[in-house]
C-alpha cells in the first residue's frame, strides 16, 4: 500500500512539473513576441531621433485581453463589442495618470510575427503615426484562432517619474533583415474577393470593405481624386470610406501580387 501510495505521488509530481513547464513555456512565447516587437519599434524610434517605449503591464494586460476578445468571438474593431472603448479597456486595466494614449490594431492568417505586424504597421501612415508618435510606455497583446492571428497595441504617455524602466529590455537595433528565396514566377493574377457593408449617418455614409487574395499581394485604392496603398504583403485587411451621401463614384482596389501579376476589383459606392 505504501509503495502504490509512493507511485502515485510520483505520478502525480510529473504531471504537476509538466503543467508547470508547459505554463512557463508559453508565458516565454508571448514575452519573445512583445520583447522583438518592442525592439523593432525602438530601432525605428531610434533611427528618427525619438526616445524609446517601455514595457507597461496594464497596457500589456489591455491589449492582449482584447486580441483575445476579438479572435473568440470573430470581430475587429477599437470598440467593443460590450460597448467599451480603448481608452476604458485601457483604463480598466488600471493605467492612470496618462496624458495621451492610443491603440494599433492588426491581423493576419497564420503564427504570430512581430517582424510581420510591425511592416503592416510601417506601411500604414496612421499606424506608423502611432509608432513613432509621443508616446513612452507600450503593450503588445497577440492572440491565436482559426489560423489567424490578432495584435493589439496599446499605447500611453505618463511622467517619466512613473516609468518603470528596469524591468524593460534595452533597446536594440533590429537585425538586418535576411532575404528570402525568390518565389518561381507565375503568370496567374491574384484573386480579390470584397465584402461591403454601408452606414448611413446624419450628413455622410460609411462603406466598410473587407478584402481578401488567394496570395500574399499589395493591395492599393482609389476613389475619386483620392490613392493609396492599404498594405503590402497581405492576404486580407479591412478599409474604410467616408463619402457625402450623393456620392455615386467607385471604389477601385487594385492588388499585385510578388511576380507584379495584377487584378483589380471595383465596388459602387452608391
Amino acid at each position: 500500500m505504501l509503495t502504490s501510495m509512493k507511485t502515485k505521488n510520483r505520478r502525480i509530481s510529473a504531471i504537476l512539473g509538466a503543467i508547470v513547464c508547459l505554463y512557463l513555456l508559453t508565458q516565454t512565447i508571448f514575452a519573445s513576441t512583445e520583447t522583438d516587437f518592442l525592439q523593432l519599434v525602438n530601432a525605428e524610434r531610434a533611427s528618427l531621433g525619438k526616445s524609446p517605449l517601455y514595457l507597461n503591464q496594464g497596457l500589456t494586460s489591455a491589449a492582449y485581453l482584447h486580441s483575445k476578445d476579438m479572435a473568440e468571438n470573430s470581430y475587429f474593431s477599437h470598440t467593443s463589442l460590450d460597448g467599451r472603448t480603448f481608452v476604458q479597456r485601457i483604463q480598466n486595466a488600471g493605467y492612470t495618470g496618462y496624458s495621451s494614449i492610443g491603440e494599433n490594431l492588426a491581423y493576419h492568417s497564420g503564427a504570430e510575427n512581430a517582424q510581420y505586424v510591425f511592416s503592416i504597421w510601417k506601411n500604414s501612415p496612421g499606424h506608423y503615426a502611432n509608432m513613432i508618435g509621443a508616446f513612452n510606455e507600450m503593450g503588445l497583446g497577440v492572440y491565436s484562432k482559426n489560423s489567424l492571428t490578432y495584435y493589439t497595441m496599446d499605447m500611453g504617455k505618463r511622467p517619466e517619474s512613473l516609468i518603470n524602466k528596469t524591468t524593460s529590455p534595452v533597446p536594440v537595433p533590429a537585425p538586418a533583415p535576411v532575404p528570402s528565396p525568390q518565389p518561381a514566377k507565375d503568370t496567374t493574377p491574384p484573386v480579390i474577393s470584397v465584402t461591403s457593408s454601408k452606414t448611413l449617418y446624419s450628413t455622410y455614409k460609411l462603406f466598410s470593405v473587407d478584402i481578401k487574395t488567394d496570395e500574399p499581394s499589395t493591395i492599393s485604392y482609389n476613389v475619386g481624386s483620392s490613392s493609396g496603398t492599404i498594405c503590402r504583403g497581405c492576404t486580407r485587411s479591412r478599409f474604410y470610406v467616408r463619402a457625402s451621401k450623393s456620392f455615386t463614384g467607385y471604389l477601385k482596389l487594385t492588388a499585385k501580387d510578388s511576380s507584379g501579376n495584377t487584378a483589380t476589383k471595383s465596388i459602387s459606392l452608391s
